[in-house]
């Protein structure tokens, strides 16, 4: 019997074992510091979340209530360009009793609180249509009662503006054309879910046009 099979598996032993072991322990450090790094990962994101604050925290309001006779102009710099999700002025018709708060965005959070702006839209006052939606079955209810000629007024703190209604229109989201919003026009535009009075989404958005009858324009010196 040759001596040459049992010595290869002597060598092999002297090798294989300590390196195993090595393997061993370098799997069982690398696990710990793993999971060292994941604590201090975890710690990290824990401390920048309370560092940003808390995202449900609710903005500072903007608004103070309804600015009247403050003249035909109002200078720029003394409008404050609100936070997502801040209210910075309300909605009023006072014919079909509408009173809404009105946010700047119109997220979904947004929305359960009042009528929200959407971003691609401009604030009243700067000479471009203000667009904001609402829940039919919350504020936005009552524009089931609204007709032609009816005013409706945005109070904001840097004035109070005044809209008469021109028309409505029901169509789908998708039938809305964008290139209003670009238009250098001061109107309101405001829609909601159609038909009124169900839940969830619908096909279809109840929309009211309104043309600026009354409020101070924006000016850039």
């Amino acid at each position: 019997m040759s001596k040459r099979p049992l010595m290869a598996k002597k060598i092999a032993a002297y090798v294989g074992m300590p390196l195993l072991f090595s393997l061993i322990i370098a799997g069982l450090i690398g696990g710990l510091y793993v999971g060292v790094l994941e604590d201090r990962l975890a710690d990290g994101l824990s401390v920048f979340f309370a560092a940003s604050g808390n995202s449900d925290a609710e903005p500072e309001s903007l608004y103070d209530g309804p600015v009247m006779g403050i003249g035909e102009t109002v200078d720029a710099e003394k409008v404050t360009i609100p936070a997502f999700g801040t209210q910075y002025a309300e909605i009023v018709c006072e014919r079909i009793g509408l009173q809404c708060p009105l946010y700047y965005g119109d997220s979904d959070s947004v929305l359960k609180k009042g009528a929200g702006q959407t971003l691609k839209s401009m604030m009243p006052g700067f000479g471009q249509p203000t667009m904001a939606s609402g829940h039919n079955n919350r504020e936005f209810n009552r524009l089931k009662n609204i007709v032609e000629g009816d005013v409706i007024q945005v109070h904001t703190n840097y004035g109070t503006y005044e809209y008469e209604v021109s028309g409505t229109e029901v169509i789908t989201i998708t039938e809305f054309d964008e290139q209003l919003l670009l238009e250098k026009r001061d109107r309101l535009i405001l829609y909601t879910c159609y038909p009124f009075d169900t839940l969830g989404l619908t096909r279809n958005r109840f929309f009211v046009y309104a043309e600026k009858i009354a409020g101070p324009t924006v000016v850039f010196h």
